[in-house]
């Protein structure tokens, strides 16, 4: 399995090599593939229309980073699923809780690197959370090609994705 300890963020080819441990209910599996816009609902509030591109081959990179105080994160990476994208901000599903006003940095789908902050997190099932981020400041620059020699073994302080009974699939 990949090392998840970057000095830079991981390339979209990597990304696949990053743990998951998201499980979709299977109402929601049964329906996951979809792509392009969606229907804006009355009163909705977003400022950009929102395009479907989820599939459980559209994931990105997630890195863990402290932004809160009161909960430790370690500085680590992993894949999440992309539901859905706009200007102002990424859908994403996860395994675990993120909060809102965490700060992340992700790898989206064409490679560039962001920065988002948690807005929004709905338990679906035990290991599957839908999340809504919205991007912070612009693209960040990415330098692929370095990368630390910390061991795989190292896991992130307070990070519920690392279960024993887990076996990814």
């Amino acid at each position: 399995m990949l090392d998840r300890h970057f000095a830079t963020a991981p390339t979209v080819a990597e990304i696949e090599r990053l743990p998951c441990f998201v499980e979709l209910p299977a109402a929601l599996e049964a329906a996951f593939e979809s792509q392009g816009p969606t229907a804006s609902l009355p009163g909705c509030k977003r400022r950009f229309p929102r395009f479907r591109c989820r599939g459980k081959n559209k994931r990105v990179a997630l890195e863990y980073r402290q932004s809160l105080p009161g909960l430790p994160r370690g500085q680590v990476w992993f894949a999440a699923y992309i539901t859905d994208i706009s200007r102002g901000g990424v859908g994403l599903l996860h395994s675990e809780p993120l909060y809102p006003k965490e700060r992340f940095r992700i790898v989206l789908l064409d490679g560039s690197l962001r920065q988002i902050e948690i807005v929004r997190c709905q338990r679906l099932d035990e290991y599957c959370y839908a999340l809504g981020a919205c991007f912070v400041g612009e693209e960040l620059p990415i330098d692929p090609d370095k990368a630390t020699d910390q061991p795989e073994s190292h896991r992130p302080a307070g990070g519920s994705d690392i279960r024993p009974d887990h076996k990814p699939g």
